[in-house]
């Protein structure tokens, strides 16, 4: 889903409601659409489901800086995708030796503002796009409508839920090396 997408829903959902608050502060919500994108995705980001990222970076004294957009950092892995030790100190990455490393960690969405090309593809997953599109029509209708951001904020939570829940049901484990019973 792009931008232009996202907009173009909850501008659909915000004019199916006859309302004259909402009809009146239209024009505004071009300018809080965007924030609005970027605060629900990183929420969504950040909480539901995340964003993996593989990046391959060399390291310099031993050392490899946390990249930027790092959320959660979770392993290191050689060239050869076997798990490395490791130790993150103010930021940095310590290793036991120098070489060519595979960082796996979750990361923060891209920055969302008026700049952003309506043509820009949200980072977020799919199942997850759905409900980012009730989160912004509940942001941009929480000072015109309580009522209506009550109603999209209930739907923008129940989504997430049901997502959750099927996050957990899909649950797997991985057994390395067997189990002694």
């Amino acid at each position: 889903m792009t931008i232009n997408d996202v907009i173009g829903k909850a501008m659909a959902k915000l004019d199916e409601v006859t309302s004259s608050n909402l009809i009146a502060n239209a024009g505004d919500y071009i300018n809080k659409i965007y924030p609005s994108i970027d605060t629900i995705q990183t929420e969504i980001a950040t909480n539901v489901k995340p964003i993996e990222k593989y990046l391959t970076l060399d390291s310099v004294n031993k050392m490899i800086d946390v990249p930027l957009d790092c959320f959660i950092f979770l392993k290191v892995y050689d060239t050869d995708y076997s798990p490395v030790s490791f130790n993150v100190i103010n930021k940095k990455i310590r290793l036991e030796e120098d070489g060519t490393y595979v960082l796996y960690y979750n990361k923060y969405p891209e920055k969302i503002s008026s700049s952003t090309t309506l043509t820009t593809e949200l980072e977020i997953d799919k199942d997850c796009q759905e409900a980012l599109v009730y989160g912004v029509c509940a942001e941009l209708c929480i000072n015109d409508e309580p009522e209506l951001y009550d109603t999209y904020l209930d739907r923008y939570n129940t989504l997430l839920v049901n997502i959750l829940n099927r996050l957990q049901s899909n649950t797997t484990v991985t057994f390395v090396g067997g189990v002694r019973i």
